[in-house]
């Protein structure tokens, strides 16, 4: 971040997407407890720890004691990005079993992203190639790889988001005053003027929340509420 200073005058204001593509997955599972938590603005992270230790508690009482919100984050983006036990027992330190547990225990709280994952998956393996919501493809080489899908139509799933709305952006908001200067991940960085700063990120924070109107020309495409944080660089 220190390598980018702002013209004098201006400042630089990032406008981040708040778990992008766990919104994502969560629109394409419709998994109803995650839709409310998210739909009524409430940590998701923090709810889905409470709901995972309860799993856990009843199969495995010393990984339910140690149960953390960040263990939960960990959990969460291991799983979309298709690991396996082996990925689990690194990441937490557990043995074999305790990870077939973890995960057992994860998709009991949440069986349609299990039911997701496995359609994907399904998919990939009779067709090498998965489907993002714009009509992408990601081709695989081989069958063997299809662990790899629900991460593909995820993370590419949410680069089109942030691709579409970068574009909607520039036509709509860049100007003199607000210019958009570069993508990071799921964040757009602006270079604003200093005096005008509080009206952009205001306008900044509501175009980018507005996902539908923008991919979607007004339609729902994702039933999810998506929520962009705005901060000072």
């Amino acid at each position: 971040k220190k390598c980018f200073v702002p013209k004098p005058g201006h400042v630089l204001i990032s406008a981040d997407y708040s778990q992008l593509e766990l919104r994502l997955a969560t629109a394409y599972s419709q998994e109803p407890a995650l839709l409310e938590v998210f739909n009524e603005g409430r940590d998701i992270f923090t709810e889905m720890t409470v709901t995972i230790r309860e799993q856990l508690a009843s199969t495995s009482p010393k990984l339910a004691e140690g149960w953390t919100r960040q263990k939960t984050k960990t959990l969460v983006y291991s799983l979309q990005y298709g690991a396996g036990d082996g990925r689990l027992m690194s990441a937490f330190g557990i043995s074999k079993r305790e990870a077939q547990l973890l995960k057992n225990s994860f998709y009991r709280a949440y069986p349609r992203f299990r039911l997701l994952e496995e359609n994907i998956t399904q998919k990939v393996e009779k067709t090498l190639s998965a489907r993002l919501w714009t009509g992408r493809y990601r081709h695989f080489k081989y069958k063997s790889e299809a662990y790899k899908a629900m991460n593909s139509v995820m993370q590419g799933g949410a680069a089109d988001i942030v691709d579409r709305v970068m574009v909607y952006v520039m036509e709509n908001l860049d100007n003199e005053d607000c210019r958009l200067l570069l993508q990071v991940h799921d964040a757009l960085v602006f270079e604003v003027r200093e005096e005008f700063a509080e009206e952009y990120a205001v306008k900044i924070k509501e175009t980018m929340s507005d996902v539908n109107g923008i991919c979607g020309d007004g339609e729902d495409l994702f039933p999810v509420r998506f929520a962009v944080e705005v901060e000072s660089w």
